[in-house]
């Protein structure tokens, strides 16, 4: 092979190998902070129900269903435990937060 052919090989490859790795980097880069964009989101919103999750051991809050309806979009909802939160009469503040708690566990798995 000619040599000229060999030393133009070489020079294109010196000249687009760094713009691939360039590419593959920041496309990596990208994907890393979305990750970190959603997971920021998950927790925020987690911690919107739980502040209204405390509140609503009395009344029925329309902020307490809007946190909620939240949830809804980033989470797989478990519906026995959002049941035992919702629809259960309890006795006494310690089996509701009990509640809340199991349901904030099986939330808190997925971020």
């Amino acid at each position: 092979m000619n040599t000229d052919v060999i030393m133009c090989i070489i020079a294109l490859s010196a000249i687009i190998s760094p713009i691939i790795v360039a590419f593959l980097n920041n496309q990596h880069d990208y994907k890393i902070r979305k990750l970190d964009m959603i997971i920021k989101v998950k927790q925020e919103v987690l911690s919107d129900f739980a502040k209204n999750a405390i509140n609503n051991f009395d009344t029925n809050s329309i902020s307490f269903y809007a946190s909620l309806n939240k949830l809804y979009i980033y989470f797989e909802i478990d519906e026995k435990l959002l049941k035992d939160i919702t629809e259960k009469q309890h006795n006494t503040i310690y089996e509701y937060q009990d509640a809340v708690a199991k349901f904030m566990k099986n939330l808190s798995e997925q971020i």
